[in-house]
């Protein structure tokens, strides 16, 4: 199914910062109108990577516990990039960024630092590249130590989540496993957003004029308020680096809801974020 965007910004969005207020050009739906769903991967990825919550069972790879999804990655292919063009994920996670490129005739390029998330991706982008080994390829690194990237057109991120600076280090959104370099064990504060931009350095430099940065988050709630990271991302991007500038505001909702978003809500009087917001930045 195709997707398309309705233009009024939804009423239950949760934020009005500078760039949602200026910047927003619609929300992904399905053509019909309906919401994408995110089980939707399950219907042919070789590996769903769904499996055993991320923990490792006999004879199968973890699952991945925070996979990109699929219609962000879909529509962020379809909208920022062409036939042949690279498109490239720091954190390629499960892979879902490198089949929707693959899928739409682009050339696709990753990193991941998981060694089993790595297996899963690899997997995944293996099945749809259709023999052709030089239009993908796929590293099990750290993104900030990457080099000789070809020259990209695009970059999709879903990156890894913060943790809570009340809480133990890993004890966030999800738990990330305990391997050097996992940014997703680092707690809310300044060092995140710089190990984040150092992670897109090597992005940056090898982006083209003209091409861009998608990043794809579900903002958290921290003591029942809203957390921005969408925002601060975002701000930092540009900060970082001066000839990046963010041009679009896109939202994707979380479909279906999970039972801890509807348990928030009766628990607090207020619901968690319900949209995926994605920000695209432009180098100048």
């Amino acid at each position: 199914m195709n997707l398309i965007l309705r233009a009024a910004m939804p009423d239950d969005y949760h934020c009005e910062c500078r760039y949602c207020a200026k910047l927003y050009k619609g929300e992904i739906l399905n053509e019909d109108g309906s919401y994408p769903n995110k089980f939707d991967r399950n219907k042919d990825y070789p590996d769903k990577g769904t499996a055993n919550n991320g923990k490792k069972v006999e004879g199968k790879l973890p699952g991945h516990l925070a996979k990109t999804p699929l219609h962000l990655a879909r529509f962020c292919v379809g909208e920022f990039s062409k036939k042949n063009d690279w498109v490239y994920d720091p954190t390629m996670g499960s892979g879902t960024t490198g089949v929707e490129a693959l899928r739409a005739g682009r050339r696709a390029i990753g990193a991941e630092l998981d060694p089993e998330h790595y297996k899963v991706a690899r997997r995944n982008m293996k099945g749809f590249a259709e023999g052709d080994a030089e239009r993908w390829d796929l590293v099990n690194v750290d993104a900030r130590k990457i080099v000789n990237l070809p020259k990209l057109s695009l970059v999709i991120n879903n990156p890894p989540y913060i943790g809570d600076k009340s809480k133990a280090p890993g004890a966030g959104v999800y738990e990330y496993r305990k391997i050097e370099g996992q940014i997703g064990l680092m707690k809310e504060g300044p060092a995140y957003y710089d190990a984040i931009m150092d992670l897109y350095e090597p992005a940056v430099r090898a982006l083209k004029t003209g091409g861009f940065l998608c990043i794809g988050v579900k903002d958290m709630m921290r003591r029942q308020e809203y957390y921005l990271l969408h925002y601060y991302l975002t701000r930092a991007v540009e900060q970082r680096f001066p000839d990046m500038k963010c041009v679009a505001v896109h939202l994707l909702r979380h479909w279906p809801m999970t039972g801890n978003m509807r348990s928030y809500e009766k628990r607090f009087g207020i619901w968690p974020a319900l949209y995926q917001t994605i920000t695209t930045l432009k180098k100048d």
